[in-house]
């Protein structure tokens, strides 16, 4: 039986793509660990902030771990030559998208109701943060969706989203564990994550030699919302925006 090669080019694609995803799967993992995933074994160390685990916070983190599973299940089809069986999942992976969506902005809303927020925040400003994330997530995702019959776009796309979505763990990683060399929450969370996109960038530029169109824009849009949330959260349009929100 004849067998086609794999362009060496690919095979390399296709394995950076996926330890890229399982990557992030361990990211969160190790972000959420002490709060949520340990929490049970090790109680609350004492430089946690204890959050309250309402029903709503293990729907997110169940939602959140789907999202994560079913992105490395996918890069697994992709690297075992199971195209078919990726796309045809296309409708669950929206599914999944779609709650991630969802449920991450009524317990950010939950949150701010409650009061919970960093210190050197307001519940109100604050709440860009997570909004921000969520949207900027649903945006990548459905545009991922878009291209998904141009692989090159559609990966890329995805884990932008991914990467947007995952700032909440990075923030639990900058406070946690880099206190005093990193800002702590939101913004430490922001600059570990562009960790993911910096060796999104090397890659295309070691095998492309240029930025692909998906990781220049996607990228850039990611970027400039950083700033972009931290100058909006102390506007007073944002914060009676959000105070409306919270109730």
């Amino acid at each position: 039986m004849a067998t086609v090669a794999v362009p060496p080019r690919v095979d390399v694609e296709r394995r950076f793509f996926t330890a890229m995803v399982i990557a992030m799967a361990v990211t969160v993992l190790i972000g959420f660990a002490p709060s949520y995933f340990l929490r049970p074994a090790i109680g609350t160390p004492e430089f946690i902030r204890a959050v309250p685990l309402t029903p709503w916070v293990h729907v997110h983190a169940a939602v959140g771990t789907a999202w994560m599973v079913f992105l490395i299940w996918q890069a697994n089809l992709i690297r075992s030559k199971q195209h078919q069986r990726h796309m045809a999942n296309g409708l669950l992976g929206a599914g999944i998208a779609l709650a991630v969506v969802v449920v991450g902005l009524i317990l950010a809303i939950d949150a701010g109701r409650a009061g919970r927020h960093p210190p050197s925040w307001t519940p109100t400003a604050f709440l860009v943060n997570p909004i921000a994330a969520i949207t900027l997530f649903g945006g990548f995702v459905i545009a991922a969706l878009w291209w998904r019959r141009r692989p090159d776009y559609h990966k890329r796309l995805m884990l932008i989203g991914t990467i947007a979505v995952i700032v909440p763990a990075m923030a639990r990683i900058s406070t946690y564990w880099f206190k005093g060399f990193l800002p702590p929450s939101a913004i430490g969370g922001m600059i570990l994550s562009n960790l993911f996109l910096a060796a999104l960038v090397v890659y295309d530029l070691r095998k492309l030699g240029r930025l692909h169109p998906a990781t220049l824009w996607g990228g850039g849009i990611m970027l400039l919302s950083q700033p972009a949330r931290i100058w909006l959260s102390q506007t007073d349009a944002w914060n009676a925006f959000a105070a409306r929100l919270i109730g």
